[in-house]
């Protein structure tokens, strides 16, 4: 009868498509941990309930951000306008906007409240905005005095703001910061700095606070004193840079003049990692905790950030591919020039070569992309995309990544997949499993389990059409399905989809619809019934079901494509029931708790 079973559903999946695609899942392997900290935003749109554990306050506004009167400069973005937009944004009462450091304190203390970590940019551009008077004219480029100049060390500061000079000082800020939040070492951390943001863009992004081209041999020179002094006020804080936004950037920092210092070494990447170490060295004390670059997809010339153009949503889910994929090329100069086989130093796919840029030049360096977008919340490739990167970046060791712009919609279910897939605190397991797809074209999935044993997998379908995929797991762990949550393109609220149907031991259907995306959780058990087989007395066949010597709770019954259409609460030791004339002919997965251990069993009526 298991035989029937088995032959039905081969038979199903092969009318939909000739070859399923197969997700392998390798439970003997080692387990790699995943941090808990690339669930991140740029924004303060989302919150704990769509399960954000770090914010970054970053970004072009950051640059020129005077902590002691809470101005900044909008540089291109708007006009090189100097104005009062982030103790806006922040939503600061009006009255508290003169208030030293309340931008900073209000981010932190909203994030504490909610316990989420923050990621705070210092400034080394060199100069911060003096007023709130609005566009600073081209005549007006710092110095002048439309700007403070600012100096990373302060001879005997004590956290205090001076607003009665014009200079503003690094280590007052972190001083200041410090004196507030504590130490920012241990599980307890409240506050990390970013050496400022995309500094090859300054003469781009900022061209009345730096004007002229960034060379790497000054962006070293006050990215080392910078981080000098955020060692010596707060020794534990962890420190991220350079916050690069892309491949002009990391490979020759947007065609630096003086280019020559690093480019023997293969990149500005390479270079940046060296001299940090070479630092360390010098200071006694590690002087970068972790590599933190940007990441904005652009393919054949076009970007599929930012936008929800239908044309692209194609583009934008393969997209992801190049973070991990060897075998894989976008379609986009970069994947031409700096391809898998090119040979280049700094080449895709991204983060094994960053790892081992890292691996190489300064090892213990952890990875952070504190800025990555993949299209508009409107549209479902968005949300499978992203839902695609956060699996990316759990399964290659990334310490921290935070979405930039707003994690609505689309963008929202996905963190949510991973965070809070029921509304009720669901969420993915801290230790990922080895996992792979048969055909990454058309699926990715993730695997990884949580304290108390269960198993979650996320499953990616891609393909825009219904079909079957087949998940198998080795023989290292038992279990049966439990829950099933995901979104489709109907809609961006995660909702219970039809559970996956147990084929054999260790190998599972999951009926999957187009373009969706799904977080399965398996509960670890080592009881299975075949029908007319036996556990602690349990009997089920194709008639109904006997209880043996224990009582049976959360019965439920699944059909072949894991729709739910039997459930009973309880049954008492001893007892029988008739399945319903409702079951009509056909296979059925039957589950339930027996003995506080989860139950399977199949049955052909």
């Amino acid at each position: 009868m298991l035989l029937r079973t088995i032959v039905a559903t081969t038979l199903l999946a092969s009318v939909l498509h000739a070859q399923p695609v197969v997700v392998t899942i390798d439970h003997s392997q080692p387990h790699r941990a995943i941090s808990p900290y690339i669930y991140g935003s740029n924004g303060n749109d989302a919150g704990a309930q769509d399960g954000i554990t770090i914010r970054r306050q970053g970004g072009n506004r950051l640059t020129g951000y005077n902590w002691e009167n809470n101005y900044s400069h909008a540089g291109e973005d708007w006009q090189n306008s100097n104005d009062t937009y982030l103790p806006w944004y922040y939503h600061v009462p009006e009255n508290r906007w003169q208030e030293p450091g309340v931008v900073l304190t209000t981010f932190i203390d909203d994030n504490k409240g909610a316990g989420i970590k923050s990621l705070v940019t210092l400034p080394v551009a060199g100069y911060v905005s003096a007023d709130a008077n609005g566009s600073v004219t081209p005549e007006q480029v710092a110095p002048s005095a439309r700007f403070h100049r600012v100096e990373i060390e302060h001879s005997g500061s004590t956290g205090q703001a001076n607003t009665d000079d014009d200079v503003v000082y690094v280590e007052d800020e972190v001083r200041f910061l410090t004196n507030r939040y504590g130490a920012g070492a241990g599980p307890q951390w409240t506050v990390a700095y970013s050496l400022d943001n995309e500094p090859s863009l300054w003469p781009e992004t900022h061209p009345r606070i730096h004007p002229d081209k960034t060379t790497f041999q000054d962006l070293m020179a006050r990215s080392i004193r910078t981080a000098t002094v955020i060692r010596a006020v707060d020794p534990t804080a962890l420190i991220y840079g350079p916050a690069e936004f892309g491949f002009s950037a990391f490979t020759n920092l947007q065609d630096a003049p003086d280019k020559s210092l690093f480019m023997p070494y293969g990149s500005f990447i390479d270079g940046y990692l060296m001299m940090m170490k070479m630092a360390e060295g010098t200071a006694g004390k590690r002087l970068l905790d972790v590599l933190d670059v940007h990441w904005y997809p652009n393919l054949n010339g076009e970007a599929i950030s930012f936008n929800d153009n239908l044309v692209e949503e194609d583009k934008r889910i393969q997209a992801p591919r190049s973070l991990w994929q060897e075998s894989y090329v976008e379609d986009s100069w970069i994947g031409q020039w700096y391809g898998p086989a090119s040979g280049q130093r700094m080449r895709l796919p991204l983060l094994p070569t960053l790892q081992r840029i890292i691996d190489e030049r300064y090892p213990g360096t952890m990875l952070s992309i504190s800025e990555f977008n993949y299209g508009g919340p409107r549209q479902v490739s968005t949300g499978l995309a992203v839902a695609d990167v956060l699996g990316i970046l759990g399964n290659h060791g990334v310490y921290s990544a935070t979405h930039w712009e707003a994690i609505d919609g689309y963008i929202r279910a996905a963190y949510r997949l991973y965070r809070n897939a029921d509304g009720n605190g669901l969420r993915v397991g801290d230790s990922s499993v080895v996992t792979t797809t048969s055909d990454a074209s058309e699926a990715s999935a993730y695997s990884s389990v949580d304290t108390e044993g269960r198993m979650h997998v996320i499953v990616i379908w891609k393909a825009n059409r219904s079909d079957v995929v087949r998940i198998a797991i080795d023989g290292s762990f038992k279990g049966v399905p439990k829950s099933c949550h995901g979104f489709d393109g109907e809609s961006n609220v995660i909702a219970v989809k039809p559970m996956p149907v147990q084929v054999d031991a260790s190998t599972f259907t999951l009926a999957v619809t187009a373009r969706s995306a799904y977080h399965i959780v398996f509960d670890p058990t080592t009881s299975s019934v075949a029908e007319g087989g036996t556990d602690d007395g349990l009997l089920i066949n194709q008639y109904g079901m006997t209880t043996g010597t224990s009582v049976v709770s959360n019965i439920t019954v699944y059909d072949i494509v894991g729709n739910l259409v039997y459930t009973l609460p309880k049954m008492e030791a001893t007892t029988s029931i008739t399945w319903p004339a409702s079951l009509g002919h056909g296979a059925y997965v039957v589950m339930a708790e027996v003995g506080g251990r989860m139950t399977t069993g199949r049955m052909l009526r």
